[in-house]
């Protein structure tokens, strides 16, 4: 990853009897910055961690000392294994290492967490197969977890980096990429085929592969999903037309994303009621690179 254009994907969950998730952890070289800011929110413990596919912006911390800095209760993953990173540095291989519960989750697996009920909607073994020949970046990201979080009339779903269909220059790059199954839609346009009675019909939605639209965040996916906030994490460098792109393709809701917005904050209730703050409001000055526009709205 460009690590002036991508940090990584860390999101951390508090739910209302005191439990903590954090879903992904960045990359290493910014594991100071989530460590200090776990500090700042007083969490010592994380009762899950969860890793929605195995890349270095999303699995960072893994080698930066997440593992002994926190007490964490389990570990959940996809069950895939990167393969540039040898095998004693995957996700299971770490928690063995460090003495903590870790488990793979798929299509169909449910959690409870007091009042809140937490769904496995992609992918499952159907996905595993079809992708098993790709060993690339493409592949390992449309593999990622989606979860789909449930407390009383508020519904929340984080999509790791699907890939919506691939539009590329080629037949050959869409397959040898991993964007595109050969013959089939990609994954964001699969997972909404696969569920249409409203279980991808959610308040808030963490767009998928930071917001990029050139790879990810499709009108498929907008159209199933309605959120009323939308959010873009690990900075992607979207200017000022990255909206309309959104919207053309039918998204409706407030988007807040860190490079303008900082830390994004959002607190929801059982009646559905969500507010939202940030640490910022304005664009973080000179910073990372103008996004090709071409790219953005391809």
């Amino acid at each position: 990853e460009d690590h002036f254009t991508r940090w990584g994907d860390s999101c951390l969950l508090v739910f209302p009897n005191g439990k903590t998730m954090l879903i992904d952890t960045g990359l290493k070289t910014f594991y100071s910055q989530l460590k200090a800011k776990l500090a700042d929110l007083q969490v010592s413990r994380l009762d899950y961690v969860v890793f929605t596919h195995p890349h270095d912006d999303h699995c960072g911390a893994l080698w930066a000392g997440l593992l002994t800095d926190f007490s964490i209760g389990q570990v959940y993953h996809n069950g895939l294994k990167n393969s540039a990173w040898g095998s004693s540095a995957h996700i299971a291989t770490m928690c063995s290492r460090n003495n903590i519960p870790c488990s793979v989750l798929k299509k169909g697996d449910s959690l409870t967490i007091g009042d809140v009920t937490m769904k496995v909607l992609w992918p499952g073994d159907d996905v595993k197969n079809d992708l098993a020949g790709y060993h690339d970046s493409g592949a390992i990201n449309n593999q990622s977890l989606v979860l789909r979080f449930d407390y009383g009339e508020h519904s929340s779903l984080f999509t790791g980096d699907l890939y919506k269909t691939y539009k590329g220059t080629s037949a050959s790059a869409e397959q040898s990429n991993g964007y595109q199954i050969p013959g089939q839609l990609g994954a964001e346009e699969r997972i909404t085929a696969m569920y249409t009675n409203g279980e991808l019909d959610v308040d808030l939605l963490k767009l998928p592969h930071h917001g990029d639209p050139s790879t990810s965040n499709s009108a498929a996916l907008f159209g199933a999903t309605t959120p009323e906030i939308a959010v873009a994490t690990a900075f992607q460098p979207l200017e000022s037309g990255y909206t309309s792109v959104y919207k053309s393709r039918g998204l409706r809701a407030t988007v807040l994303f860190d490079r303008k917005h900082g830390f994004i904050h959002i607190t929801a209730t059982s009646n559905g009621n969500m507010q939202y703050e940030t640490s910022r409001s304005t664009y973080l000055p000179n910073f990372g690179r103008t996004w090709n526009d071409a790219l953005e709205r391809a």
